[in-house]
């Protein structure tokens, strides 16, 4: 099990559009996401936090699978 320091630093990774398989999530990090360097491919791309796709992904989970 992670350690809350441990926890943290894998929300603070960032994940560019680049590394994303899934269409939809894909395309939401290319409009909104910011230029930063991918904590995965080392490039600098349009980017989300990890925290933040967890986000989106838990809401998705919420709304459409019971």
């Amino acid at each position: 099990m992670l350690n809350q320091q441990e926890v943290e630093e894998l929300k603070a990774k960032k994940l560019c559009h680049r590394c994303v398989g899934e269409t939809y999530l894909r395309d939401e990090i290319q409009r909104d996401g910011k230029r930063r360097k991918c904590s995965y491919c080392d490039r600098t791309a349009k980017s989300h936090l990890i925290g933040k796709m967890t986000e989106r992904v838990e809401t998705a989970f919420e709304q459409h699978y019971a």
